[in-house]
């Protein structure tokens, strides 16, 4: 189990997908994540930066979604399992910390650049003792219909993540020199109106 920095104000038991489990005491989150994905036999895995300052220029881990985007009412956001070679206990998140409202939005530019302020963030995280973090460089958050994210419908297009730090208190991120990133190469799509 892993502990990681997850911005929150309250004591919650969340369940983010079936066998998982996430407790969260003010800062602090311990989270479980099973997947029966093991990753697609076409996943290619690359280094994930070309120069080594840990932007994510370089070839990327190409990902997908083992499973189907959900909503998690204790969480505020949704969350589903990724689905890449070496990533067999990683979770995707996307959550709204401001104001948010149906229309597009820039995922690697202005507050939305930096984990310690963005808006709307989308964050993978591994699930296991020492396990890493990866966050938006580079993607477009079209929000076709908005009424928190329990009640939303979307695409994330051309989604960049790349190893970072989050720094504890301030959620600063800081990419990992000669660290990861990850490319989803389909768009993330979901649609939660109704549901």
């Amino acid at each position: 189990m892993n502990i990681f920095r997850i911005r929150s104000r309250s004591l919650l038991t969340l369940g983010l997908l079936t066998g998982s489990a996430l407790l969260i005491d003010g800062c602090k989150a311990e989270v479980t994540v099973e997947s029966s994905g093991t990753g697609d036999d076409e996943t290619t895995t690359d280094t994930g930066d070309g120069d080594g300052d840990g932007d994510g220029d370089g070839d990327c881990i190409q990902a997908s979604l083992a499973t189907s985007i959900e909503y998690n009412p204790n969480f505020g956001g949704l969350v589903a399992v990724v689905d890449a070679v070496g990533f067999d206990n990683h979770a995707f998140t996307l959550a709204s910390y401001g104001p948010t409202a149906a229309g597009t939005i820039d995922l690697g530019s202005g507050a939305n650049a930096n984990y310690g302020t963005c808006t709307e963030c989308a964050v993978i995280f591994e699930q296991v003792q020492g396990g890493g973090s990866w966050f938006q460089v580079q993607g477009t958050l079209d929000l076709t219909e908005y009424n928190g994210f329990e009640a939303s419908a979307g695409t994330i297009s051309n989604l960049r993540m790349v190893e970072v730090d989050i720094e504890a208190g301030t959620y600063t991120s800081t990419p990992v020199p000669g660290g990861t990133c990850v490319e989803f190469a389909d768009d993330i799509a979901w649609d939660l109106v109704g549901d």
